[in-house]
Parts: structure tokens; sequence; C-alpha cells
């Protein structure tokens, strides 16, 4: 919401009532309770792991952080980071697009929210701005409690819809009653689950995702970029320059050391710190520096040798064992640890 400004000049001023509402709406905007957001990385701005995917068939992928998508059989869809111009759309700098090549088998987009009580027996606004390439795209926004596993069965929430999207940048609202969790039984990996359906083939353009307590969709909470980075890698980090990705060749940013003092043709070890502590015990996957190899670091030479394996794995860090070759020394790397849902 923007702030509103009080007219005291007679004799068309605002009335009592008029001034006391603007008022107090200033007031609430201003003292509204932090991360009102529940949604990290609705601005779409953080993308660890690609700018662009091209999903499998029936299956799962997280895409921009935070946001994973399920395909249904026989369906195709890229995403992909679109940018966008100075002023385009609100502050946003970049934006979600999806192309769906069919929708028999279904397409969704969502995001888990840690803890299935968030906003229980709340009323909930979602909102977000969206185009399509098109008009008339259908997309569908549901919400759902995933009490995990060993859990209580998952509850819908009442509300939400479907809307019909218009060829230019609209924010869209829709409303959400969220069920009381009195009673229920939390079990691993409980969430409260944002979901986006994709009722259309066609291409997507989405941003500025926000899901808040209240019957009001309130300006977009802007989170500064190395705060919204942070969230992301309580999730997922890796250890390369933002700008370049798994798999890739790259001495920026790696782990271990190239210099002579491990032993040769013998076991070593390094041990690795994250930069920001996982949510849970993450999976971790390590890609040579200097070639990008799977399971490997490179050695001082620039050859490859693949790792004994990956241990002491703990929300704060792990280590890596290996053994050089004959004559080698040195190890480095690059990691992923992954501690989504």
């Amino acid at each position: 919401m923007s702030r509103q400004i009080i007219n005291t000049n007679p004799p068309v001023g605002d009335p009592a009532n008029i001034a006391f509402a603007k008022a107090n709406d200033n007031f609430a905007e201003l003292y509204s309770r932090p991360c009102k957001n529940r949604l990290i990385n609705g601005s779409m701005l953080i993308w660890q792991r690609q700018i662009s995917f091209s999903l499998p068939s029936n299956g799962a992928m997280y895409t921009a952080d935070r946001w994973v998508f399920n395909t249904g059989a026989g369906v195709s869809v890229n995403v992909s980071r679109a940018s966008l111009s100075l002023g385009e759309v609100d502050q946003f700098p970049l934006a979600m697009a999806v192309g769906v090549s069919a929708v028999g088998g279904g397409v969704n987009m969502r995001q888990p929210i840690e803890l299935v009580n968030t906003l229980a027996g709340k009323t909930a606004k979602l909102s977000f701005w969206a185009r399509g390439n098109f008009a008339g795209l259908a997309l569908g926004a549901r919400i759902t409690q995933v009490f995990g596993s060993g859990g209580s069965a998952n509850v819908g929430a009442a509300g939400g819809g479907v809307v019909a999207m218009a060829t230019g940048w609209t924010r869209y609202t829709l409303d959400f009653q969220i069920p009381s969790v009195v009673g229920k039984v939390a079990g691993g990996n409980n969430a409260l689950q944002v979901i986006f359906d994709f009722n259309s083939a066609g291409t997507y353009y989405i941003t500025g995702v926000q899901l808040e307590e209240g019957g009001s969709a309130t300006d977009f909470d802007y989170v500064p970029y190395a705060d919204e980075l942070a969230r992301c890698m309580r999730f997922y980090e890796k250890s390369y320059d933002g700008s370049i990705y798994p798999g890739a060749a790259s001495a920026f940013g790696r782990r271990g050391e190239f210099i002579g003092v491990n032993p040769r043709n013998a076991a070593n070890s390094i041990s690795v710190g994250f930069m920001v502590p996982k949510r849970q015990t993450p999976s971790i996957a390590v890609y040579a520096s200097e070639n990008g190899q799977a399971n490997a670091v490179s050695q001082a030479s620039g050859t490859a040798v693949a790792i004994n394996g990956v241990s002491a794995t703990g929300l704060t860090g792990f280590q890596v064992t290996y053994t050089n070759g004959s004559g080698q020394y040195g190890g480095s790397f690059h990691y992923t640890a992954d501690a989504e849902f």
C-alpha cells in the first residue's frame, strides 16, 4: 500500500473519519511485522542452480531458488530467467518465464514454506504480478497444508482460484482461509505449500509473489539481495560465483588447495564449512574445479581424481576424502549442498 496523504486544506479537506482511516492505514503499514511475505525469493532474484531449464517429463525440478516444478507425462516445460526493463513492473528487475507445451499431464510450480502451522487459522492474501504471451492463459493458485512424513493427512486451504491472464503486467490477488492445525500431528518435512497450476499451453511471466496474513494485499516486501540470498542458502548453496553454475570448470570460489603440502599417493581430506547453516542435513555434490567432473577433485597438474567419499556432513559443513595419484598433490573442488524438501 502506498502512503496515503491526509488533506487538511479547508473547505475540501478530508472529513475526520476519512483522515483517521488514512492515518490508521499508514500506521498499520509502518508497523507491519517484518518479513511479512512468507515466501522466499518471490521477486525471482536468486537463481543459484541455472538460469534456463528444460524440465523432464513426469518429474520434479527446482529452478529459481525455492521454486520447484512438477510435470506430468508427455509435458514439455521450459523455465528461464527473464530480465525486465527499468520501471516495467514496479521495482522488479527479473521475472520467471514458464513455457508450457501442453497441460494434459499437469504442470505446477510450488514453494514449501517451513512449518505446517504457518498462518494456521488465519486469513491470508496471495498476490503476484503476471502476464501471458496471449490473453486468457489460465493460471490457478491453491494452498495445501502438508503435515509431512508420519504426520496427519494433507489439508487444502479454502479459497484461491484461477485467473485469466492479460498480455500486460497485472497484479492479481487471491484470498485464502488457512485451516487450524489443532489436533493434527506434524511429521518430517512438514510445510505450508503455495502451488500454482498452469492450466493452458503458452508462456507465462511471473514475479512479485507474496503471501501475507490478512485480507489486504500490501506493497511487495522488498528484501535486500544479500538477505534474500542468505535465506535461499539455508536450503541450497553452491561454492561457485553467482553467475557460474554447478558442473562448470572454474577457479573462482573453489575449495581445497593446490600447494604441495598434502601427502602424495595417500588418503587426504578437506573440511568445508557452509556459508549458511542448513535447515537439515543436506545432500552434497562435488565437482573438480579444473574440468567440472562430478565426484572428483582437481590435482595440481590439472588432472582429476575421483573422491573416496563425503563424510561428517551436518548442518554446518562436511568433509571430502580423496587419494592423490602417484606423484600428484593438491586437491580443489566445488560443491553444492541441497537441504530442500
